[in-house]
């Protein structure tokens, strides 16, 4: 639920509603002849914004120093902690580590039978097999120990043992391909396969 920024050209082509300032120095919705229309719910996803607002408001400015200083520090710590490539450092609140000759995805995978969270994968594409973590401000050092504990114990799995994660989670290993050509959208499909 971020601001999304075009160039002046692309203006009267965004989604409705627009607004503008009035001369009085009031606001007015308006809507171009060349907009695509409304795709959207005008307000976006407002239960986000109203936890974010919250969020800092509960901090205050001195909170929010102090856990943007600590989503750093965590940041750069665990970064340290692991035994891969992490180029691109010192970090902000998030570091992006190369998983090698390992396939990323699988590698997230293998991570999952260490009951942690596994990194977003493949992305930024500026780093082959990227994982890219954001440990956050919430994680204590004896949880960001266990998250390297994890990403150096998935390292050390071999490829035959990372093809075969997770063993350890309820659904075991979905099929990818599948999920994507053959999508279930809804309890109702996975009902009616079960029947």
């Amino acid at each position: 639920a971020g601001p999304i920024g075009v160039v002046d050209e692309l203006t009267d082509f965004l989604p409705d509603p627009h607004v503008r300032e009035t001369d009085d120095g009031s606001f007015e919705f308006y809507e171009p002849a060349e907009s695509v229309g409304k795709v959207h719910g005008f307000h976006g996803n407002w239960l986000v914004l109203l936890k974010t607002y919250a969020y800092i408001s509960r901090l205050g400015d001195g909170g929010l120093k102090d856990t943007s200083a600590m989503a750093v520090l965590n940041a750069n710590y665990l970064a340290s902690q692991i035994d891969l490539d992490v180029p691109y450092g010192p970090f902000h609140h998030e570091f992006v580590a190369s998983a090698g000759d390992v396939d990323a995805a699988e590698f997230a995978k293998g991570m999952l039978d260490e009951g942690v969270h596994p990194p977003t994968t493949k992305w930024p594409e500026i780093v082959d097999e990227a994982l890219m973590t954001e440990p956050t401000e919430a994680l204590s050092k004896d949880q960001l120990d266990v998250l390297a504990e994890a990403f150096t114990a998935t390292g050390q799995k071999t490829p035959e043992e990372l093809s075969e994660a997770p063993t350890t989670t309820a659904a075991g290993r979905i099929d990818q391909t599948s999920a994507a050509r053959n999508p279930r959208l809804s309890w109702h499909d996975v009902e009616a396969d079960d029947e």
